[in-house]
């Protein structure tokens, strides 16, 4: 191809856009689009995932708090069965006790005997 032919080609180039300079405009702001819809599109996507490792956190959070309460619970249930036991217990001694023997002497001693934790027996 000699210079001549490049010549008259680039020159036909400077012809075509200044008579449909327009379409070249028109793709120029038609591609600016498309590169801003995609950079909102990543940003999306980034504050998406954001969005979800947060509450994947705050989840956790509340599986750990939920999963105290839990143990909470089942220790304030197992501290009723054992006062309930213990209730039983005295209540089934009481029963058996013989009340015709019994004059009211050394009461005091065995409340706190049964009951060392009272404020009384201190």
């Amino acid at each position: 191809m000699n210079w001549t032919k490049l010549k008259f080609l680039a020159l036909d180039a400077v012809v075509f856009l200044a008579r449909y300079w327009y379409l070249l405009a028109a793709l120029a702001v038609f591609v600016f689009v498309l590169w801003a819809f995609e950079s909102c599109r990543a940003r999306r996507t980034e504050k998406k995932i954001e969005r979800i490792e947060t509450n994947i956190t705050i989840r956790q959070t509340e599986a750990n708090v939920l999963t105290n309460e839990r143990a909470n619970v089942r220790a304030e249930i197992n501290a009723y069965e054992n006062n309930s036991n213990l209730a039983l217990d005295n209540f089934n001694r009481a029963v058996g006790a013989d009340s015709a023997n019994y004059n009211g002497t050394d009461a005091g001693r065995r409340f706190c005997e049964r009951f060392p934790q009272d404020s009384s027996c201190r």
